[in-house]
């Protein structure tokens, strides 16, 4: 019986010790892809400005065939939708 209760608590201890570093390797986890996450957003909207930049400048340096790409950009989507 005592041999029994040893085995019990052995056990119940490797079940706590076990779900101590599942705990301490899930929060590991989290913060990794949240540094992770918080880079690859940093990184996107780096890119994004580029991006935006230079169509910024195209249209600033050529405004007749932005207007007039917005124009068959619009005609193509009326025809699409009719």
């Amino acid at each position: 019986m005592a041999n029994e209760k040893m085995q019990h608590t052995t056990t119940g201890e490797k079940i706590d010790d076990v779900r101590t570093k599942a705990e301490e390797l899930t929060k590991e986890a989290a913060e990794t892809i949240k540094e992770e996450t918080k880079k690859n957003v940093e990184s996107s909207k780096k890119a994004l400005n580029s991006v935006s930049g230079s169509a910024e400048n195209m249209v600033k340096d050529k405004p007749f065939v932005s207007i007039g790409c917005a124009f068959v950009a619009g005609v193509v989507l009326a025809k699409l939708l009719k």
